[in-house]
């Protein structure tokens, strides 16, 4: 979803329920098993959970599960299991389809009031285009090895960022002054 103002508590509450509310009870539900067998948990969050630029429904859903991997890792720090993070970038998959994207900002917009429509038409469309164009990589592997490292690794890293957009644009962009990402980031 494109603009939160966009967004209904219905939108956040289905994608919690996936996200953040799924991966808690299936993390808690293991626990027990992983610490006694010193086992890891891998979680999977966004690159966009350090950015909040865009679909803040989604992006919220992610920093949540970063904020709960963080706590577990603390918690299960003493006991053997170890706890990392994956935070992909763009990737070509099924998952990422333009058409899904576009019928449900479209369909958020139409059920806007006349007011938010009106603030909001023109980045709309700019992010139909940007979403349309976003330079997605076909190369999964990147994730799939962070997967693997942090499974197997004797030191596995806390979180992973696979993807060629992460490393050389968006995650130094995460580390500049607040003021200066707004500027640059706003709609």
């Amino acid at each position: 979803m494109a603009v939160s103002e966009l967004c209904s508590k219905s939108d956040y509450l289905a994608c919690f329920d996936v996200n953040l509310f799924g991966l808690i009870e299936m993390t808690r539900t293991f626990l027990p098993l992983l610490r006694r067998s010193k086992g890891r948990v891998v979680n999977t969050s966004s690159l966009l959970a350090r950015l909040a630029i865009f679909a803040p429904v989604y992006t919220l859903s992610k920093c949540g599960v970063e904020v709960y991997s963080d706590f577990v890792r603390r918690e299960m720090y003493n006991k053997g299991v170890k706890v990392s993070i994956i935070e992909p970038g763009a990737f070509k998959t099924p998952l990422f389809n333009y058409e899904t994207m576009n019928k449900a900002v479209q369909k958020a917009y139409e059920c806007a009031s006349e007011d938010v429509q009106s603030l909001y038409t023109g980045f709309v469309n700019n992010y139909l285009q940007m979403m349309e164009g976003l330079d997605k990589s076909p190369n999964i592997d990147l994730v799939v090895d962070a997967y693997i490292h942090a499974l197997t690794s004797r030191f596995p890293k806390a979180r992973y960022a696979p993807s060629h957009d992460s490393s050389l644009l968006n995650i130094p962009l995460s580390y500049l002054p607040t003021w200066y990402t707004d500027w640059l980031k706003q709609y």
